[in-house]
């Protein structure tokens, strides 16, 4: 589904590095600081009375927390220094200010209950198996229920982070901060956007982030702004849980100590840092969502049908800041739910945020419902798109309030203010605390300072809309296969499901392992296409210019495609072109044109998962382990080939390779030969597909057969003597077996504990109304690894997956 990384043994995420790389491609040109109207319009006097503000202001000045402006002296928070030694000596006082001032409000006036802690020096803990050591320097988190601070505090329950500077460094704030966010988004799957803060010296900016990119406040001092300062944080507490990013429409699926469902509750009403380590499992937690009834998505959309999602297929993505952020469940429909588990109908149910310019994948799927001859492709049961309030759910409008970017975006990696520079602003005698005028001085402490791109074409954020699809087929994903003969057969019936939905008009666009569902059927669903999200009304199609280069997933994609340059192939003055020959001495030069995508392109896809899975995999369930040297190269293994070919962090790169690859024979050879043992019995059908679509680019006349040459080519090796051999020895049969016993544990006996009312504690009372009917106890079951001793996490899983059978 989408641009997710081929190679299962990487793991995205697991360091800063990579973090900061992602984040850095994500937010290209997509980030902006110095936004106008920015505190005026996302922390406005109607969410945040003017009144309310002043009177925490008066409360804070009569405990003295904030000294008010003399004559002799310009105001300031009294335990705030001004130039601090270090960053740690500013976490406690303006932890300590920040509690201040939301302690100051009554509680009648909060939506939410949260406090803000200090903790500099450990990381949250995670939900996930690996993460990368982050600290936020300080964070707003809900407040539990003995009121105290002394747990941990899990990324799954942090409000907002904060990021605390003190002077400049190598890594602009704004970067450290998106880490934070993309960590906590990757953890709520019921937030649609998040705020956070980079308090620098005395500076506060304000981000936004969300799907279409971020936005930053103009910093403000918060010595000489003190009502400003209050109304932000104030805004993080008094608005609405919704104009706070969390999702109304998705709520935890409850259950009382008899199994008996409850009213659903939002997660930010259950106490998150106090969960019992057992129930912290994020693709084991149920949710109760909501979506259009079929055949009413587009009307008025008020017809809802409720869905219970009880495990998670897929999700990894919604870590993605600016993107889809495509997240896919198993469901179940609420009202089946005293139905006996085996007796439930299963959907798959997917949340994404798609650009509103292209088309809406639920469209696409009513549009092939009634066709004749389906085969191959899954069949949807609904779609709609989100409303919060009755309101469509995007980014620009709702989200955002049309609060518009300036300027030119952000360049996140580059420096802030130089070392050399502070030292030279630090010779300014500012030392006496709190001294007349020192706000007054003309030094632009603790701002960061950012680079902008520049000479670039003006951009404007793409607008998402937050959109739900329910499929009503069902399957394994294709790396889930027990066979060589199963997975020709499946891709066989897939390849023959593209010719179809070619047929109908709507060309995929994005073959991948992620989109390839085995059922387990006989033919022709053996396979089953799914993901519609990037297909296409091909007769109608008109390309969105800056889009291309993210339709499909990039390490199967055509270099014609990823480099707008046709393959080119060398022909003798005499006689039939001698296949995968490079022209000599000339470089293919790009298109003036944006070449098409067409039916070729997608098979050329399939092609590659092939040769991808022949160098990844070693037999059902199995990675590859040994990464022998290349026959060619005593330099080069298996491995970087695979890296190279599939997984360099440029499109251009992996287009170059493709052709390398492509447009010689001896390196196509070469690369088949590296194929594990488990597929060297469909080296001769690589090499015969590859001779195929080399002909058809050098004649560039895309006639239908070619499809046939695949879908013959896959039968008939489906059945072929040495892979029926290969999938009878013993070791692949246990291996088989053993991926069998996995898809059927999953499908069929997969019943998670939902949220107990015995276990858990009510995190806040202040909102009694959204949790009429709930006592104050809450509850919950599975277990997950933490963020901390990640040796101890293999036992725990092993003894858990005992404990369950």
């Amino acid at each position: 589904m989408g641009n997710n990384p081929p190679n299962d043994a990487h793991i995205p995420g697991s360091t800063v590095g990579a973090i900061d790389d992602a984040i850095k491609e994500e937010m290209r040109y997509s980030a902006y600081s110095d936004t106008p109207h920015f505190v005026e319009t996302l922390f406005s006097d109607k969410s945040i009375p003017d009144a309310l503000v002043n009177t925490v202001y008066r409360i804070l000045v009569r405990n003295e927390v904030y000294v008010e402006e003399t004559q002799e002296c310009s105001g300031y928070w009294r335990e705030l220094p001004l130039q601090p030694r270090n960053e740690k000596v500013l976490y406690e006082p303006l932890t300590k200010i920040l509690n201040a001032i939301t302690d100051a409000l009554p509680l009648s006036s909060k939506s939410l209950d949260i406090i803000w802690r200090d903790e500099h020096s450990k990381p949250p803990e995670s939900q996930s198996i690996i993460v990368a050591d982050m600290k936020p320097d300080i964070v707003a988190t809900f407040k539990n229920a003995s009121d105290t601070s002394d747990g941990p505090v899990w990324w799954r329950a942090v409000h907002i982070p904060l990021e605390v500077k003190r002077r400049a460094d190598p890594d602009a704030a704004a970067l450290q901060l998106l880490r934070y966010v993309r960590q906590a988004l990757k953890e709520q799957p019921d937030r649609r956007f998040m705020y956070g803060l980079v308090f620098a010296k005395y500076n506060l900016t304000v981000w936004h982030v969300d799907h279409s990119g971020a936005l930053a406040s103009t910093a403000f001092n918060v010595h000489l702004e003190p009502k400003t300062f209050i109304r932000v944080i104030l805004g993080l507490v008094v608005q609405s849980p919704e104009d706070l990013g969390w999702d109304p429409t998705m709520l935890l699926y409850m259950e009382d100590d008899k199994g008996i469902p409850l009213e659903p509750l939002a997660s930010y009403l259950v106490d998150q840092n106090e969960l019992p380590e057992s129930s912290r499992n994020a693709t084991e937690t149920k949710w109760v969502v909501s979506v259009a009834m079929p055949g009413t998505a587009g009307e008025d959309e008020t017809e809802l049908e409720q869905f219970v999602l009880y495990h998670g297929l897929s999700l990894s993505r919604g870590e993605v800041i600016r993107g889809r952020a495509t997240r896919v469940w198993r469901a179940w429909k609420l009202s089946h739910m005293s139905r006996r588990v085996e007796e439930r109908s299963i959907y798959v149910y997917k949340d994404t945020w798609r650009d509103e310019r292209r088309g809406v994948e639920g469209e696409i799927y009513l549009l092939i419902a009634a066709a004749e001859g389906r085969r191959g492709v899954a069949i949807m049961h609904s779609h709609g798109t989100v409303r919060i309030n009755g309101r469509v759910d995007d980014t620009l409008s709702l989200i955002r309030k049309s609060v518009a970017h300036r300027g030119q975006p952000l360049k996140l990696d580059t420096r802030q203010i130089t070392r050399e520079q502070e030292e030279l602003l630090s010779t300014v005698d500012s030392s006496a605390f709190p001294s007349t005028g020192w706000a007054s001085q003309d030094v632009p402490w603790g701002q960061d300072i950012f680079e902008h791109f520049v000479d670039i074409v003006p951009r404007v954020p793409r607008n998402r809309m937050h959109h739900r699809l329910v499929m009503s087929s069902t399957g394994w994903p294709l790396l889930q296969f027990i066979s060589l003969s199963e997975l020709l057969g499946g891709l066989s019936d897939a390849v023959a499901g593209h010719r179809w939905l070619y047929e109908q008009g709507i060309l995929h666009r994005d073959i991948s392992f992620n989109n390839i569902l085995l059922t387990g059927r006989p033919a022709p669903n053996r396979a089953l296409l799914i993901d519609l999200d990037n297909a296409i009304i091909y007769k109608n199609h008109r390309s969105i210019p800056d889009d291309e280069h993210s339709v499909g997933t990039l390490a199967f994609m055509s270099q014609e495609i990823i480099t707008n340059t046709k393959y080119t192939f060398y022909t003798p003055s005499s006689d039939r072109i001698p296949i995968g020959v490079v022209r000599p001495n000339k470089r293919a030069e790009p298109e003036t044109h944006r070449i098409r995508h067409d039916f070729v392109h997608d098979l050329e896809s399939f092609f590659w998962l092939m040769c991808w899975m022949g160098l990844s995999r070693e037999g059902p369930g199995c990675r590859r382990m040994d990464w022998p040297r290349c026959l060619s190269s005593t330099d080069v293994d298996v491995r970087r080939v695979l890296k190279s070919a599939f997984e360099a962090k440029h499109a251009d790169l992996i287009g170059s390779q493709k052709a390398l690859y492509f447009q010689s024979t001896e390196n196509i050879k070469n690369l088949l030969s590296m194929f594990t043992s488990y597929f060297s019995p469909i080296v001769d059908l690589l090499g015969h597909l590859h001779r195929v679509l080399t002909q058809v680019y050098h004649q560039r006349e895309f006639t239908l057969d070619t499809y046939d040459h695949f879908i013959h080519g896959l039968e008939q090796f489906a059945s072929d003597p040495d892979v029926i051999a290969s999938d009878e020895s013993t070791d692949n049969k246990e291996r088989g077996a053993r991926v069998q016993k996995l898809r059927d544990s999953d499908e069929l006996t997969w019943d998670p504990q939902p949220e107990r009312q015995s276990a858990l504690k009510r995190s806040i009372s202040v909102v009694e109304e959204q949790a009429d009917g709930i006592n104050d106890d809450i509850g919950s079951a599975q277990p997950s690894p933490t963020a901390r001793n990640k040796r101890a996490r293999g036992k725990k899983a092993q003894k858990l997956s005992a404990k369950r059978k």
